[in-house]
């Protein structure tokens, strides 16, 4: 499966992307309401607020696939943007539990990787450089020694909690692709929970490297789309004196940059994917059962 086929195919879907965009951008503007929302709750209420709204993202899984399966036409925008909080019933348990196995395998590397790094620091690296530290900030004179000496043990640290950082993301960012398949299973099968995380995991088997090849060939785009709302925000800054309309307006500009830009391909690319990779894994199985027929 390539890339530029993944991406010729959806081009040729969004052809008329009126009804898609519509429903992309209504659900990155409730995005920006509930982010808003959470940062202006209490630290507890926003994260139970961030919790029971893990659905939002879904209709843009509904519009996605009824777009790949040529049926825009049943694409509702109102009603399709909303449907993570319509059918929050069907859609939360699978929602967080995926959030909870991602958070349990962060924790498991987290610790583990803490056990090793601190190992590798050592105990008397992380003594001497706690002394070292006072010594400097107590002492009247400057002594350039004790400087580079500090200097090297920090840098010896920095560099192996560098490394340690480097391998959470990576093993977070696999895991995520494996699972990352879940939210079109639901919707195509009404598979759920663990159930539906499973058969994400068995559909990406030998097929992560590519995912990521498409997710990762938008980054200019997404680059692009941030200088655009930068420059944007440079000249609304001068005509309002407001650093909370800025915000404000920043924020839905953003989101509207984004869907125009990439984001509306981004999501149909990767509904394309899903059902080449659904097509391929049921037609295999009917031609293995008709050859052992």
């Amino acid at each position: 499966m390539r890339i530029i086929d993944i991406k010729n195919k959806a081009n040729s879907l969004l052809i008329d992307y009126e009804k898609i965009f519509k429903v992309i951008l209504y659900v990155g503007l409730l995005n920006v309401v509930i982010s808003t929302l959470s940062n202006q709750l209490p630290s507890f209420l926003g994260m139970i607020l961030s919790i029971l709204t893990l659905t939002v993202g879904h209709g843009c899984i509904v519009a996605s696939l009824k777009t790949v399966n040529n049926m825009q036409d049943q694409i509702e925008p109102m009603d399709d943007a909303f449907i993570g909080f319509t059918k929050i019933k069907k859609l939360f348990s699978t929602y967080f539990i995926y959030q909870i196995i991602l958070l349990i395998i962060v924790a498991i590397i987290c610790f583990v990787g803490g056990v090793i790094v601190m190992t590798m620091i050592g105990k008397t690296n992380l003594t001497q450089l706690y002394q070292l530290i006072l010594t400097v900030s107590r002492s009247s004179s400057f002594d350039s020694t004790q400087l580079v000496q500090m200097m090297q043990l920090f840098g010896n640290s920095v560099s192996v909690i560098y490394l340690f950082m480097i391998i959470v993301v990576t093993i977070s960012v696999i895991y995520s692709l494996q699972f990352g398949l879940y939210p079109y299973i639901l919707e195509k099968y009404n598979i759920k929970g663990v159930a539906a995380l499973k058969e994400s995991s068995r559909l990406m088997k030998g097929h992560k490297w590519t995912l990521f090849k498409l997710q990762l060939s938008f980054i200019g785009w997404m680059m692009l789309s941030s200088l655009v709302v930068a420059l944007f925000m440079n000249v609304f800054s001068m005509l309002i004196p407001s650093a909370a309309i800025i915000s404000g307006i920043s924020s839905v500009l953003g989101v509207f940059v984004e869907t125009y830009l990439f984001n509306m391909k981004l999501n149909v690319c990767l509904a394309v994917f899903y059902e080449e990779l659904d097509y391929f894994d049921k037609n295999g199985q009917n031609e293995n059962e008709g050859e052992s027929l």
